[in-house]
C-alpha cells in the first residue's frame, strides 16, 4: 500500500513539474522570439514578483499571473501590470481618468506610502491580476536554468523510469515464481 502512495505522489510530482517544464519552455519560447514582447500562454502571462511593493497582497518570489485586459475593464482597486521603460510593473489602479477616448491609469503599491510618479497609459497596460502561486516564482526562475532543468525535472524522470522498471521486473518474477 505504501509502495502505491509513493507511485502516485510521485505521479503526481512529474505532473506539476512537466506542467511547470511546459510553462517555463513556451515562454521563454516566445521571449526569445519576439524579444519586445511579453509572452502569453492562451492569453495568460506568467510573472514573477521582484519586489515587496505589493506587500502583504505579493511579496517577492511569488508567481502572479496576468491575464489581457481592455483599458475600460479595469476599475480603481484592480492590481494591473504595465509597462515602465524595459520593466513590468504590478499595482494597485487608485484612480482611472478617461479624457478624449484615451484612458490613463494612477497607480501605487500597498506597501508604498505615495502613488507611482506617472500616470499609466492605456498602450502600457500589460494586463489584470488574476491569480497567484506563493513562492513558485522562485522555482520558474530556477527551472529556467539549465541546472534548474536537470534538478526539477531530470532526475524525477530518471526515478519514475527507475520506479517503473522494478515494478515491471517485479511482476514478471512474481508471475515467473507462480508458475513454477
Amino acid at each position: 500500500m505504501a509502495k502505491k502512495v509513493w507511485k502516485w505522489s510521485l505521479n503526481i510530482v512529474l505532473s506539476i513539474l512537466a506542467v511547470l517544464l511546459l510553462l517555463t519552455v513556451y515562454t521563454s519560447f516566445q521571449a526569445n522570439n519576439n524579444p519586445g514582447d511579453v509572452p502569453t500562454f492562451f492569453g495568460i502571462t506568467p510573472l514573477t514578483i521582484l519586489s515587496d511593493s505589493m506587500d502583504p497582497e505579493f511579496i517577492s518570489g511569488d508567481l502572479v499571473f496576468i491575464r489581457n485586459t481592455e483599458a475600460s475593464e479595469i476599475n480603481s482597486g484592480d492590481i494591473i501590470t504595465y509597462q515602465l521603460g524595459d520593466m513590468l510593473v504590478t499595482h494597485r489602479v487608485i484612480d482611472k481618468f478617461e479624457q478624449g477616448g484615451a484612458v490613463e491609469f494612477e497607480t501605487k503599491g500597498d506597501n508604498v506610502e505615495i502613488p507611482d510618479q506617472s500616470l499609466v497609459a492605456e498602450q502600457n497596460l500589460v494586463g489584470e491580476y488574476v491569480f497567484k502561486i506563493p513562492k513558485a516564482g522562485h522555482l520558474m526562475q530556477f527551472a529556467s536554468t539549465p541546472m534548474g532543468t536537470l534538478l526539477l525535472f531530470g532526475i524525477p524522470f530518471v526515478l519514475y523510469v527507475a520506479v517503473e522498471i522494478y515494478d515491471r521486473v517485479k511482476r514478471r518474477n512474481d508471475r515467473e515464481q507462480k508458475a513454477a
